[in-house]
């Protein structure tokens, strides 16, 4: 009998509106995870090029202290045991912070939400005639969308922040937020 009742249900405009809405939701979930894999990659690649610059560097005014016999001079001594400390804080850093993986873990995300937009874009591109059956897509639809919901890495509140705004000046929904009561529909078929 629920067999039933889930082939004869038909595509209406509140199923659109709740599928429509999740779609919306993962384009915008997809530009965040994206948003924040370029800020990791940036990150990594300076305090990578840092690194790089800033490691050999000491061991160069060391090499120059000792050509010129200035290794006796407190001050360059100083210098150059700083920019020792300085390099492997910088490596330290990129080690545990691990910008790579939080990079490849964004576009991963990003990449999966683009698949359920995508979904979205096609199904209810179609003629409701030649769509899916209504209850299976959005079983199926809701279930795809809260696993990776789940499984996507923590976007930061600046990336949210920097979204909504951009979301604000395109008249794009932000995902999330809810009217303050939850609404009833009291309507029949």
């Amino acid at each position: 009998m629920i067999e039933e009742k889930i082939k004869k249900a038909k595509w209406n405009d509140k199923l659109e509106q709740a599928v429509q809405s999740i779609g919306q939701a993962a384009q915008a979930y997809k530009h965040m995870h994206i948003w924040q894999a370029q800020r990791a990659t940036k990150r990594h690649k300076y305090l990578m090029g840092l690194g790089i610059i800033v490691g050999p560097l000491a061991s160069v005014l060391q090499s120059i202290a000792l050509a010129l016999s200035l290794e006796n001079e407190p001050e360059f001594s100083v210098l150059v045991i700083l920019l020792g400390f300085l390099s492997g804080i910088i490596f330290a850093t990129v080690k545990f912070g691990k910008y790579d993986e939080v990079s490849n873990a964004n576009k991963s995300a990003a990449a999966r939400y683009t698949s359920i937009e995508a979904n979205v874009r096609r199904q209810l591109g179609l003629y409701r005639s030649d769509r899916m059956p209504s209850i299976a897509y959005m079983d199926w639809l809701e279930t795809k969308y809260e696993e990776l919901l789940l499984s996507a890495p923590l976007l930061s509140a600046g990336i949210f922040s920097k979204y909504s705004e951009h979301a604000k000046s395109k008249g794009l929904p932000v995902p999330e937020q809810y009217e303050q009561l939850i609404s009833i529909n009291k309507e029949d078929e």
